[in-house]
């Protein structure tokens, strides 16, 4: 499992953060530099792929972060000198694994699997902590376009949404047990506060999983 966190050159504050925040649930994660330029969610998009194409030629899953991550939860594996034990197995055949999204919209709502720590997921925005799998990785370089920006290929959280949690074949942990920091946001330009998704999104997962 190739392991990455997303981090603009000029943001080492930031990267700072989330390497203490990688210890404190016991991963080692390499840095990505973020791609730049002045349309920001392209360059988003753009560090995604870039991401994408450093586990194809790796050929590994991939485990991909932003800068801002913050864990309220262990993660379902552990990193030892033999790989990773998983005490959380995958559901099979999964495409991609969130350990924390915004689910919230006018749209087709989690459901509950045979798996009680993962719910299926239909929608979702927010990909700061999430596992693709190599299939995954293989669709998303033959089918996101890094290059520009239009109606159908949005900002990568929402082209993902439509893209690839369509197929059924995405989970989200149950409890969700990663957020963003509240910070200025490096693509929009401002403050943002996505805690509520968290606490609400748990709170919601928990009263209707049951």
């Amino acid at each position: 499992m190739l392991k990455l966190c997303i981090n603009l050159d000029s943001r080492p504050d930031r990267w700072e953060l989330a390497q203490k925040e990688f210890e404190k649930v016991g991963l080692e994660v390499q840095r990505l530099s973020a791609c730049t330029g002045e349309n920001r969610p392209l360059a988003f998009n753009q560090s995604v792929y870039k991401a994408m194409e450093l586990a194809k030629a790796a050929d590994e899953n991939l485990l991909l972060f932003e800068d801002d991550v913050v864990f309220d939860g262990e993660l379902p594996f552990l990193e030892t000198n033999f790989g990773y034990y998983f005490y959380s197995p995958f559901p099979l055949n999964c495409l991609t694994v969130h350990f924390g999204c915004n689910m919230y919209g006018e749209w087709k709502l989690p459901e509950k699997t045979e798996y009680p720590e993962y719910a299926r997921l239909w929608n979702c925005w927010q990909s700061h902590a999430t596992w693709y799998s190599k299939e995954a990785v293989e669709f998303i370089l033959a089918n996101l376009d890094p290059t520009h920006l239009n109606g159908e290929n949005n900002i990568f959280d929402d082209w993902l949404r439509r893209n690839v949690l369509v197929k059924g074949r995405s989970y989200v942990h149950v409890p969700m047990i990663a957020y963003q920091r509240i910070d200025r946001s490096d693509i929009w330009g401002h403050e943002t506060d996505y805690t509520a998704c968290h606490i609400k999104g748990n709170e919601w997962l928990k009263n209707n999983l049951k």
